[in-house]
């Protein structure tokens, strides 16, 4: 890994919580509805590490389209991730991301009317990518 990227890493590193670690010995909270939705803060620095370690993520292989359900707690790590159909009885792809979004990516957290910080649901939708398409420059988040 070179230097630069673990650098840049570091911090999300750092800041990021395991899946395993929320929730342990409590009980969850209702959810309320957002008055502003959560906004992913790092969404580049996470699709490059798609790109590094996650086989089929890179510019060179062609994907299916991909529609991942995130748990935001108020601190603004991912609790829970689940891949999610695209449509009603479909096929879910994407669970091998869920450990790579679920360790480094952060959110600034939803906020309810009093402007409370609150979890909340994130949906992330992956466009289909065939190699040479014009999505190849496509962003996501």
């Amino acid at each position: 890994m070179p230097v630069k990227f673990a650098l840049i890493m570091l911090p999300f590193t750092l800041l990021a919580s395991p899946v395993a670690g929320h929730g342990a010995g409590k009980e969850a909270e209702p959810l309320a509805e957002p008055a502003v939705q959560a906004e992913w803060l790092n969404n580049t620095a996470v699709q490059r590490v798609f790109v590094k370690e996650t086989k089929g993520f890179s510019r060179f292989e062609a994907r299916p389209a991909l529609k991942i359900g995130l748990m935001v707690e108020a601190d603004g790590t991912v609790s829970e991730c689940l891949p999610l159909a695209l449509e009603k009885g479909g096929p879910a792809y994407g669970k091998e991301l869920c450990p790579i979004i679920s360790e480094y990516a952060k959110f600034k957290t939803a906020r309810d009317a009093d402007g409370n910080a609150i979890r909340s649901v994130f949906i992330v939708l992956f466009d289909e990518y065939r190699p040479g398409s014009v999505a190849e420059n496509r962003t996501f988040g």
